[in-house]
């Protein structure tokens, strides 16, 4: 099964996981806190945690993306997030081109953040704007008004960033075609280079799972969904940007490196508490639980709640799914080898389908999606679904 692991030589990543925000957003079910009294232990065992995971999973490739998500990460010091990327770096290689990618709230971003954080090594800005609407944002509980945003857009570019990204989110209750339009004129009306729109989803263990459960919020059917998100698509094309994955734009060139690693399979480094990482050969994620991932780390544990190792069906799988979802595809060359004749042949004819059809382009060594198979990523990668493998 070797041939089927990830090889190094490609990307590897790192993502560091902080937790604390200023409030808990009804949408949001990543691991998060408002209670910031264990921060400074906190920033102490994130550092520490860098010499036990790379002892456990050592690097020998450049890294090439470096990614702090959270959590509220733009909440912290700068200097304590660039502690983290010079304490790797003493530690494994980061390329000269690294992306370096802060996620920010904008309502926690202020001209003098923006350089200290370009002085700490950061190069790239992926903010939560979310929406341009006020009634939108109140809904969400965001921190930031509309004009929070655009002017947090403008002090980044001000400062000197010059990729940087904005997440919005589509399907909120009430929200017409012509509310979400409007969003995205507002956002290529802002020196962004990349744009990630994310259909709501509704978590459960979330106030909006609860709020939608007892019929307080209704959310728009899958028809009214579709509808916007070829909007999305139709409009953010005529406006310059390619879309990449099914959830993702950009400006040429300008694809997210980091993210790209999750999506070509991979592998990356995790830090914090509840982050999950990849090592080619298996996963592993921390606990999700503050106290247990400080307690460990002091302890000089690694924090590692679970680690699994990859089977071959779940490979092949992954690497199947993966393809379908991303313009830029994934190698399948070893693939074949591991299936049984009738697999093998079933498979190539339902590729051979999808190509015709316009959803993909493939070969005996490689997979990708077009652009219009972007749309069906989720059908198309159910539909590949090979169960059982030999």
């Amino acid at each position: 099964m070797a041939d089927l692991l990830s090889k190094p030589g490609g990307r590897y990543g790192a993502y560091f996981h902080i937790p604390f925000c200023d409030t808990k957003c009804v949408y949001c079910d990543f691991y998060s806190l408002t209670n910031h009294d264990q921060a400074v232990r906190f920033y102490a065992a994130l550092k520490n945690e860098i010499s036990l995971r790379l002892k456990s999973d050592p690097v020998e490739s450049p890294l090439s993306s470096i990614f702090f998500g959270g959590g509220t990460p733009s909440l912290a010091k700068p200097v304590d997030l660039g502690d983290c990327i010079r304490i790797l770096g003493d530690q494994v290689q980061i390329s000269s081109e690294a992306e370096i990618t802060l996620e920010a709230n904008p309502g926690t971003l202020t001209p003098e953040k923006l350089d200290s954080l370009l002085n700490q090594g950061f190069n790239r800005i992926s903010m939560g704007v979310q929406s341009f609407s006020e009634s939108d944002l109140k809904f969400l509980s965001r921190i930031h008004s509309a004009d929070t945003a655009k002017k947090a857009v403008n002090d980044a570019a001000s400062a000197g960033f010059t990729n940087i990204s904005i997440d919005l989110i589509f399907g909120l209750p009430g929200q017409t075609a012509e509310a979400w339009t409007e969003n995205l004129q507002q956002a290529i009306l802002l020196p962004i280079s990349h744009i990630s729109c994310y259909n709501l989803i509704v978590e459960e263990k979330t106030p909006l799972f609860n709020w939608v459960n007892s019929g307080k919020v209704q959310v728009p059917d899958d028809d009214h969904n579709s509808e916007l998100y070829d909007i999305t698509i139709r409009f953010l094309r005529e406006n310059g940007f390619n879309q990449y994955e099914v959830s993702n734009f950009c400006k040429p060139g300008r694809a997210s490196v980091h993210n790209s690693t999750y999506w070509s399979w991979d592998p990356w480094l995790a830090f914090g508490p509840s982050a999950h990482g990849f090592n080619g050969q298996s996963r592993y994620k921390n606990f999700r639980n503050l106290g247990k991932y400080i307690d460990n780390i002091e302890k000089g544990n690694l924090p590692e709640e679970d680690r699994e190792s990859l089977d071959q069906k779940t490979i092949i799988n992954e690497k199947l799914m993966l393809g379908v979802r991303t313009t830029e595809g994934v190698t399948i060359t070893s693939i074949w080898t591991h299936l049984k004749p009738d697999e093998a042949n079933n498979l190539r004819k339902k590729l051979d389908r999808f190509e015709k059809k316009g959803y993909l382009n493939w070969s005996d060594s490689f997979l990708k999606a077009t652009p219009e198979g972007l749309r069906f990523g989720d059908f198309l990668a159910e539909e590949l679904f090979i169960d059982p493998v030999v």
